[in-house]
Formats: C-alpha cells, structure tokens, sequence
C-alpha cells in the first residue's frame, strides 16, 4: 500500500544509426489496459530513474506489466500489488 516502483537503467551512447535515445515506459495492467505511460529523450550515457506513481497512492491490488522500450529492445517484467 502506498508504495513505489523504482525503474532504473543507464543510457547507452548515442548512435543514431543503430537505435533511438527515446524511452518508452509503460505500466499495464493485466488486463492490458494502459495504466501509466511516460516518454523520455534520454541524454547519452546517464543513469535514467524514473517512480510509479510519481506520489505515493494506493493502486488496486493485482497483476501488472512493467514494459521498457529503449535502443531498440523491449524489456518486460511482472509484478504484483498488494493489498
């Protein structure tokens, strides 16, 4: 209740050719409905933190995805919200 998920990754250099330094995060609910997104232009090699929620609230209890697309790949990961 009342907590944060911390998401955190370094930028890699920039190579236009290769990938983009735009970041896409995206918090789903298993339903797949969208329940938080953020777009982020990130400046080369710096370490990218970002909070959900940005204040601390309660958020209904269940399964949720956590969705990073950055440079070319897509990170995914599972995680649960307590009661």
């Amino acid at each position: 209740k009342n907590q944060q998920l911390k998401i955190r990754f370094d930028a890699l250099p920039d190579n236009p050719l290769k990938y983009s330094q735009l970041a896409k995060v995206a918090i789903m609910a298993f339903d797949g409905s969208l329940v938080w997104g953020h777009t982020e232009y990130c400046r080369q090699e710096t370490n990218v933190k970002l909070t959900w929620p940005e204040s601390p609230r309660a958020y209904a209890p269940g399964m949720y995805y956590c969705i990073v697309n950055y440079a070319g790949k897509t990170y995914k990961r599972k995680f649960i919200v307590l009661p």
